[in-house]
């Protein structure tokens, strides 16, 4: 009798609903410790568990309020099967929550006393028709005690990965069998309660995509520039604890090229390897994010120390810092690829007061086109505010240039030293503005080369000389002089450029002999390769090649064995002193020693007086192109000269 009185005692403790899933645990132990009889098999771990678990919590419905939605599927299944209870069960890691119940008050049990347990281990429903018959359940005290379970049917739900999260079940206190017929219809229902629970997961997924949308890049997974602002809002609450706060924006220079050439996807792998290498370089205390295309940004801190002064100033150290992260190369395609980056910087509050102010500083610092090519880090100042003023004013007004007959042509003739013949004439761009006024190449082509106008002037460029061309074969038939037109190093990279070349020149009707081109060795090594292939798709079909400022960049002998160019031009700085300096004049010889040698012709710029012209006349130099003999001619002067036949300089010889 005593053993019977402390069993019920423990039962009625048990089931007290007001008692935590862990409290229920721990009795039950104690009923297995002293009471030997109550005895039943508890359901024992599916191999799959971690998984299981994993996709129970996707669904993200654990201990939510009750819907209707549920609740009326219970309801109905109570009415329509004719059973007492009815659940919507969900098996968690130590016990079963119930999302929806009909007939039972309880919210939740152990897991070690849950039918469900059981039910989530069968492949679509279990079957329960005596629980008093059953050796899992006999002594279940669930059987023995409320609900008093006799009978119990449940099919197995899903979760959204397909592991078995929980089960749609029927409970009845009197034994009884399940018809086919009632098995279909528990099916449907189960089938009605997962499509629920899918629908639900469905909704939360896209509510997790539209904040990810709002804050997040989805490129690099990196907080977007809203996110950042808000970061940055934060860290001004706290502005008292530090003591230098900066932003950096990093600005992959010529990141257009790369996908240019691999397209698309690779350069979204590039800068989702940028954000890894950030994220990993960068201490959890900088916020990273990704702005836009080729733009990343980072906000950075120095702490103020509590008993010490803390030296270290993160305007200059977290800039350094991310200059050295892009010293190691990224793998692409197979291919080690070096970024070269830009860092703009701008610290608060000098530079100023709120994100988007210093956002932009920094911004203009990373793309400033008139900078030193090799800088890496550009800090806003006055100063760079008003250059990077003026070209963000000037890039506006190229805009329009074309279009407002902004661009003219003019035409500086080539010399033949020995004889005074104009053998050519080299176009050169000038841009003329309403506003700005006359605008000096100089200035407006890096421009150009930066915002990407530069291969639609150049494409007008192009268009203009053969017109140009074609109007003086009208004055003169006889007229053949070649026209020079100089090449970007966008253009001259690009792999439409070949293509649009001879577009241009079918339609005017002009032939490669009228027209040749002219590059400088920067722009030639900045990708060679690539460079060399579209030279010499030009070369093959007839057009000449001559290389500007020779001299002054790496003049590699080996990079002029392979391009396929005729003539080279001998820098002003070679020149300007060979009247006055023997040294000057002896590395003047030799240059046109070697590249006659080598079968190239020489042309001198920056010739300045007849001393100078009669000195390189003497050295061998074939050609002269200066202001001593001829400035630059607009196109109504050269159209004179070619209907009076006027191609000789005779005063070469006075």
């Amino acid at each position: 009798m005593p053993q019977v009185v402390s069993l019920f005692v423990i039962f009625n403790v048990y089931l007290n609903k007001s008692l935590s899933v862990d409290t229920q645990t721990t009795v039950f132990k104690l009923m297995v410790q002293t009471e030997k009889i109550v005895t039943f098999k508890k359901p024992p771990l599916p191999l799959n568990e971690d998984e299981r678990i994993n996709d129970l919590k996707l669904l993200n419905i654990l201990d939510t309020s009750s819907e209707e939605r549920f609740d009326r599927i219970t309801e109905l299944m109570a009415d329509v099967l004719d059973v007492p209870i009815a659940l919507v069960s969900l098996v968690d890691t130590h016990r079963q929550w119930f999302k929806s119940t009909c007939g039972l008050q309880a919210t939740e049990t152990s897991r070690d006393i849950s039918f469900c347990g059981h039910a989530i281990l069968e492949s679509e429903i279990l079957v329960v028709e005596d629980a008093h018959k059953d050796s899992r359940f006999a002594n279940n005290p669930l059987v023995v005690g409320e609900p008093y379970i006799r009978f119990y049917a449940g099919v197995v739900l899903r979760g959204p990965m397909g592991h078995p999260v929980g089960s749609c079940c029927i409970i009845d206190r009197k034994p009884r069998a399940l018809t086919g017929r009632q098995r279909n219809h528990l099916l449907i229902f189960s089938d009605l309660v997962e499509s629920e629970l899918l629908h639900n997961y469905n909704v939360f997924q896209l509510k997790e995509q539209t904040i990810s949308n709002a804050f997040y890049d989805p490129v690099t997974g990196l907080s977007n520039q809203q996110l950042f602002i808000d970061r940055f809002q934060q860290t001004l609450l706290n502005s008292d604890f530090f003591s230098n706060i900066v932003i950096c924006i990093i600005n992959i220079c010529r990141f257009s090229h790369l996908i240019n050439a691999w397209g698309r996807k690779c350069g979204d792998q590039v800068l989702q390897d940028v954000a890894i290498r950030l994220k990993s370089e960068l201490k959890k205390e900088f916020t990273v994010a990704h702005l836009e295309g080729d733009k990343f940004a980072i906000l950075g801190f120095t702490r103020r120390a509590k008993n010490a002064v803390n030296t270290t100033n993160i305007k200059y150290a977290l800039p350094s810092k991310l200059c050295s992260i892009f010293q190691k190369s990224f793998c692409v395609n197979g291919v080690d690829l070096y970024l070269k980056v830009r860092v703009g910087v701008s610290e608060y509050p000098g530079d100023g007061k709120d994100a988007l102010t210093l956002l932009e500083n920094a911004r203009m610092c990373s793309k400033s086109s008139n900078m030193d090519s090799d800088l890496c880090v550009v800090y806003f100042s006055n100063e760079s505010s008003q250059l990077i003023s003026r070209q963000f004013i000037l890039e506006q007004h190229l805009q329009k240039g074309i279009q407002n007959n902004n661009f003219y042509l003019v035409y500086q003739p080539i010399v033949c030293i020995n004889s005074g013949e104009i053998i050519g004439f080299e176009t050169l761009l000038r841009f003329c503005d309403s506003v700005l006024g006359d605008v000096s190449p100089s200035e407006f082509i890096p421009v150009a080369e930066q915002t990407g106008l530069i291969s639609l002037i150049g494409e007008w460029v192009l268009k203009t000389v053969c017109k140009h061309i074609c109007q003086w074969k009208t004055i003169s038939s006889t007229f053949s002089k070649p026209i020079t037109v100089n090449l970007s190093g966008v253009q001259l990279v690009d792999k439409d450029f070949v293509a649009t070349l001879l577009g241009v020149l079918e339609e005017f009707g002009v032939g490669c002999d009228a027209v040749q081109f002219e590059v400088t060795e920067s722009c030639i090594l900045k990708d060679f390769d690539a460079a060399l292939n579209n030279m010499n798709l030009l070369s093959d079909l007839g057009f000449k090649f001559l290389i500007d400022d020779f001299g002054t960049g790496y003049s590699s002998l080996s990079y002029l064995q392979r391009m396929p160019i005729y003539k080279v031009k001998l820098d002003r700085s070679f020149i300007i002193n060979i009247d006055q300096e023997k040294t000057d004049c002896m590395l003047v010889h030799n240059i046109i020693n070697l590249s006659h040698d080598i079968g190239l012709a020489v042309v001198a710029e920056g010739v300045e007086n007849n001393e100078q012209l009669s000195i390189l006349r003497d050295l061998g130099c074939d050609q002269v192109q200066c202001f001593l003999i001829s400035k630059p001619l607009p196109y109504h002067i050269v159209s004179k000269r070619v209907k009076d036949a006027d191609f000789y300089f005779k005063s070469l010889y006075s």
